[in-house]
């Protein structure tokens, strides 16, 4: 199969990183709040698990929680230059 040269251009550019919360800016009219609370919810998900499969205190996780989240959301609230 023989590639057009447009698609050649496209292959010899090297692969391209997209950081995952950009792409989805992008690709969907969704305000930056609402796509951090959809990222972080599979990861508050992992982190239930883990709390109860080692019996980790309520106060304490909740703890754990607020800050993983508190520092989720300014990682990925920051704006790529």
């Amino acid at each position: 199969h023989q590639l057009i040269p447009k698609q050649l251009k496209l292959l010899n550019r090297g692969p391209t990183y997209v950081p995952p919360c950009q792409l989805s800016i992008s690709s969907l009219n969704q305000s930056i709040d609402d796509i951090i609370k959809k990222q972080y919810a599979s990861l508050k998900h992992q982190l239930n698990a883990i709390f109860s499969k080692y019996h980790i205190n309520i106060a304490l996780s909740m703890e754990i929680q607020q800050k993983i989240n508190s520092q989720f959301t300014n990682l990925f609230s920051t704006p790529i230059p």
